[in-house]
């Protein structure tokens, strides 16, 4: 039973002169960061996102620890490198003894909603801990990736029951994962829908010739199969991207809307949002489409903003290197939560006061691909890989 409408906070001293209300984690799969406006795309993909970055502060260069959802949401919800949760293959489970966001949340009197749009960001990965309620995609009134659409409405709803009380909602939306053609009228909005009979018909010639059964399935074929069968690669691809930023459209405006019901509940100046992704997206990049397989840049490199309007100043960019695991260490901070000692990520607080030590720019961050023993993860499974970037390097 919840006694106060304000959480208490554990920590003497705080980052700002309070503490956030509510706290609302949006994790959009698949979203590289240089598809976006506010990473210097040329598309305007997310004019509601360039508004909330421009209210807030953008981390230009953050680096994810793996590069497909199932290894890599484990790390932002616990702070811990895939190599430390132990979640790497297809069917691996979060150990109960980790702590995660939600629980910290939850036992600081918070109510806790998560909305997963795949089995890996809930239940079958152990990421219901710390939830008091739950929304997977098996709930789904429409079958697909697109669901921030429904996951807004749902949202909605929720806050206005839960307007009086604190909360830290986990918003799993999965729009930018293939298939990549969005729901009208975001399909043409680049794609030209006089191109798309022919675009399908090589996907279908393509698919028969690429020889791993998951790729097969997702229909990712490399550069090689593509020559194989005579179709032209980049000219393919790039109807793909056309698509990909259309759902990067699509999804843009149901964060606006999102916004706009924290406005009309009046939540607005006491909720910080943090927008995110677990990985990117390869397009031919290095010769391949999809994600899991590498860690090269294309996968690594994902968007990271942080909106508390009235409080985090509007319009920083901060290029320092920083990872995905520092999400929760700053949110504790900013929260005045006692910090996991597990904890293997660093608070960003101190970059956006303008007071970070010199180590910050020294500090190396990772990426990993595991090698997997199982046909469901990411090929190729007998490789693994794995990423560092410092300084310049």
């Amino acid at each position: 039973v919840r006694t106060s409408n304000r959480p208490q906070a554990v920590s003497e001293s705080l980052p700002f002169d309070s503490i956030p209300r509510g706290v609302i984690l949006i994790q959009a799969d698949t979203l590289r960061s240089d598809h976006l406006p506010m990473y210097g795309y040329e598309r305007v993909t997310a004019p509601e996102l360039n508004s909330l970055a421009n209210e807030g502060v953008v981390f230009r260069n953050t680096v994810a620890q793996a590069t497909w959802t199932k290894a890599s949401t484990p790390s932002i919800m616990t702070s811990l490198y895939p190599l430390t949760h132990g979640v790497r293959g297809f069917n691996d489970r979060l150990p109960a003894v980790a702590t995660t966001i939600a629980e910290k949340y939850r036992d600081a009197g918070y109510a806790t909603l998560a909305l997963s749009s795949v089995l890996f960001t809930g239940q079958f990965t152990n990421l219901h801990q710390g939830f008091e309620e739950l929304h997977e995609s098996g709930s789904a009134s429409v079958p697909g990736p697109k669901t921030a659409r429904e996951y807004v409405d749902r949202v909605k709803t929720w806050l206005t029951l839960h307007r009086d009380v604190p909360f830290f909602i986990y918003l799993h939306v999965f729009d930018p994962h293939d298939p990549y053609e969005p729901y009208r009228p975001y399909d043409t909005l680049w794609g030209d829908p006089s191109l798309k009979a022919d675009h399908e018909a090589e996907l279908e010639r393509v698919r028969e010739v690429i020889d791993d059964p998951l790729r097969r399935n997702f229909g990712m074929p490399y550069r090689t199969e593509l020559e194989e069968v005579d179709v032209d690669p980049d000219a393919y691809v790039a109807y793909d991207e056309d698509w990909y930023d259309g759902s990067i459209r699509a999804m843009d405006v149901e964060m606006g809307r999102l916004v706009e019901t924290l406005r009309g509940l009046e939540l607005d100046e006491e909720t910080l949002i943090v927008f995110t992704s677990d990985h990117g997206e390869e397009f031919l990049d290095h010769g391949r489409m999809f994600h899991g397989q590498t860690v090269y840049g294309e996968l690594t490199r994902v968007p990271l903003m942080f909106r508390w309007p009235g409080t985090i100043p509007g319009g920083l960019a901060i290029d320092k290197h920083t990872q995905l695991i520092d999400i929760m260490p700053t949110l504790m901070e900013i929260s005045g939560l006692t910090a996991v000692e597990a904890m293997q990520g660093q608070s960003l607080v101190p970059l956006v006061h303008g007071d970070a030590p010199s180590v910050w720019d020294t500090r190396p961050v990772f990426s990993e691909k595991a090698a997997t023993n199982d046909n469901l993860s990411p090929p190729p499974r007998n490789t693994e890989s794995y990423a560092v970037s410092v300084g310049p390097w």
